[in-house]
Formats: structure tokens, C-alpha cells, sequence
């Protein structure tokens, strides 16, 4: 699941939503926007997100996330993980959906809650 914080509402509702242990951190949410993620992974194999891999399309209203492959012998679990992304409004304004790229090559594009 993705959503997309705009406000400081929207922001401390989805920080509770994804059930961080600490307090939210201070986001200037007249600059920026937030988008969390929510995935699952192995336990053992954890994603990476680079940035330089992340492509940011106003065009087709999406973040383009790419997950790396993962090597070696990975657990089957599921581990729920929330990678939380900062984002100049200028550029998050036009952005709707995210596109998650998985190993195979597959894309999964998942609007904004």
C-alpha cells in the first residue's frame, strides 16, 4: 500500500497507519511531500532503495521504484517494512501512483490512498 502525506494531518495519520515506534520526525509539509511505501520482504534479504534508481515521471504521474535483486538463500517470510520518501511538492503535485519494478522485470503500479 502507498499513500501520500501533503499536510500534517495526512502525514501523522499515515506515520500511525504504518506503526513507527517513534514520534514523526519534523517535515517542513510546506515544501515537501511525504510518500510511504509499504512492502514485504525476507527477513534475511532486506530491499535497498537507491535513489539514483527511483525515476520520478510527471508525464506518467509516478514514482518508478525499482527493487534490487536479491542473492542468496532468502528466507520465504514476509517481513512488513515502510520506506518513507521526502519529495519538493513542485515535483510531487502531479505524481498519482507508484510503480513498483520487482526482479522479473514486472511492473505494479498502485495509486495513492
Amino acid at each position: 500500500m502507498v499513500r501520500k502525506s501533503t499536510n500534517q494531518t495526512e502525514f501523522e495519520e499515515a506515520w500511525n497507519f504504518y506503526r513507527f515506534e517513534n514520534k514523526p520526525p519534523k517535515v517542513n509539509l510546506n515544501l515537501k511531500d511525504i510518500i510511504f511505501i509499504g512492502l514485504v520482504e525476507s527477513s534475511n534479504c532486506p530491499y535497498e532503495i537507491d535513489n539514483e534508481k527511483m525515476d520520478l515521471s510527471s508525464v506518467n504521474q509516478a514514482i518508478k521504484l525499482i527493487l534490487p535483486n536479491q542473492y542468496g538463500a532468502c528466507f520465504l517470510d514476509a517481513i512488513p517494512r515502510t520506506f518513507v520518501i521526502e519529495i519538493d511538492k513542485g515535483i510531487s503535485k502531479d505524481i498519482k501512483n507508484v510503480v513498483i519494478v520487482d526482479e522479473s522485470g514486472e511492473e505494479t503500479s498502485i495509486p495513492f490512498k
